[in-house]
This record gives C-alpha cells, structure tokens and sequence, in this order.
C-alpha cells in the first residue's frame, strides 16, 4: 500500500518544482534530503519515475507522474478542507434514524435550525418502525429519535426533547362534535400499532383499563396510516400526537385522554463514546427542549 506521507511529498515537489523550495514550505518540518528519500522510496514503490531534472534546483514532472499528481493533488485539497470542518464540527455524514410520527412533527425545525448553522453538514435520514439502539453502540446511527424504552443499554445516553399525548380518535358521525371517551366505544373495531412495538402495548394497557374489547383489530405501521382508516370510517384508534390540539384530519374526531399517564416523552438518544464529537454537539444544540 502506498504510504500518504509518500504522496504528500510527492505533491508538494510538483507544486513548487523544486527540493529545496518544497521542504522550505512543507506543512511540517522536513530537510530537503528527507523529502527527496520521500520520493525516491514513492518510485521505488510505483516502478516508474516521477520527477526529471531540468535545471539545478528545478524538476518536472514525467508523463506518469503527472498522471499520478492531476489524481492525487485535488484528493489531498479536499482532505485538507475535510479534517478542518471535521474539527470544528462543521462537516461529514450525520446519520439520523425516526419514526414516522417523530420525522413529521418532530424533525423538520430541528433539521431546518440545524442545517441554518451547519450548511456543510450532510444530514442521512431514516425512517424506522423501532428503535434499535444497538446501532448506536456499533456506529451504524450516531442519533435515535423516538419513543424508547425505559432502561437504555450500556453506552447510551439520552435525553428528552418533547412530548406526546395520546389521543382517542373516532370517525365523525355528526357535524357537531360530541363527546366521547373509550369506555363508549365497546366491541367497535380498533385500528392498532404491530402486536410487537412499545405502542401497541400502551394501547392494549388503555382498551383494558377501559374495559374495551374490540370485536375485530386491523393493525397497521403508522398513526398516519391509523388516522387514514379511521376516516374512512373503519374503526378507531388510541395514537400519541405532539401537537396540543391533536390529529385534526376530515372525517375524525379527537380527544386527548386526560389520564396522569396517557403522555409519552420522545428522546433522542446517542453513543456515550460518541459524546465529544463536535458534529453530535451541534446536532444536540440545536435539538427541540421542553
């Protein structure tokens, strides 16, 4: 494998086509001897010459070599820039993973502040059915935004930056809007979160405690998707919603369940290794806080 400091050197003699003025303004100490055995070790390396003397402290490049160099120069350019804005947290691959909920009502300002102060950033998102927090600890996600569960695994950090309520939502049956709580919907069809999220457990935990059986439950993966077949007029549902006035979609009626429990906090979540990393600090800086 060709070695990087080779290459630099190599750049560096092309650029000032000289020994002697390369190592005088070479980023870091070097004698014009120690740059030369650079190079000649670099063609030893490569099996062919790059530099031809034309004068007494002048080089050109050989045909290869300036092959090699119109390669190598612009790479080593954009690594400069690259490390720099790495360091001061300005640059690289923010790789973000949400629910659905969490990415509509949820992300958009933190993403829009973020990217005011950060317009360099490449921000990668992904939408999840469940947070899988493991992908912290390997280095897969560097932030998990949603609702997550109590204990977190080793490694983890969290914090919480806002809150959803959970909402019962009815298809409207009239143009005025009566009031209506779970105990009255008994045996009615409930459109439900997948049998195996955190969600649907929070819902099966409120139909019993209201004493509700569904005679018939159709489960599907988003409380978009929930919020659809209710109006449509194919059941009801229970589904945490951020905003205070909750879903308001045509065709439905919502109403905020009032119980001391029936509010979830949504957290975003991080590797403690990665806690210093400067592009993790402005990502939290500029994250939602109750």
């Amino acid at each position: 494998m060709i070695g990087l400091s080779r290459l630099v050197g190599m750049v560096w003699v092309a650029r000032h086509q000289s020994y002697a003025k390369a190592a005088r303004a070479f980023p870091y100490p070097i004698t014009q001897p120690g740059l030369f055995q650079q190079v000649r070790r670099l063609e030893e390396e490569l099996g062919f010459d790059l530099f031809v003397r034309t004068a007494k402290d002048r080089v050109e490049l050989t045909a290869p070599g300036r092959s090699l160099f119109e390669r190598v120069s612009p790479f080593l350019d954009d690594l400069e820039e690259l490390v720099d804005l790495l360091q001061r947290g300005k640059g690289g691959v923010l790789r973000l993973e949400a629910s659905a909920l969490v990415l509509r009502q949820l992300m958009p300002g933190w993403l829009r502040k973020l990217r005011a102060s950060e317009a360099e950033l490449e921000i990668r998102v992904t939408e999840t059915v469940r947070p899988d927090l493991t992908r912290l600890s390997t280095g897969k996600a560097d932030l998990i935004v949603d609702f997550l569960p109590a204990k977190l695994p080793k490694g983890v950090s969290s914090r919480v930056v806002a809150m959803a309520y959970g909402y019962l939502v009815v298809p409207s049956r009239s143009e005025k809007k009566q009031c209506i709580e779970l105990a009255d919907m008994g045996d009615e069809e409930f459109i439900a979160y997948p049998s195996w999220t955190q969600h649907r457990e929070i819902q099966n935990q409120a139909l019993s405690e209201a004493g509700v059986q569904p005679k018939r439950i159709t489960e599907v993966g988003t409380a978009d998707s929930m919020l659809s077949l209710v109006a449509a007029g194919l059941g009801y549902t229970l589904v945490p919603w951020l905003h205070s006035d909750g879903p308001n979609l045509a065709g439905t009626w919502s109403f905020k369940q009032e119980r001391l429990d029936a509010s979830f906090p949504i957290q975003c979540a991080w590797g403690e290794a990665s806690s210093q990393d400067p592009m993790l600090k402005n990502a939290l800086a500029a994250a939602p806080s109750l």
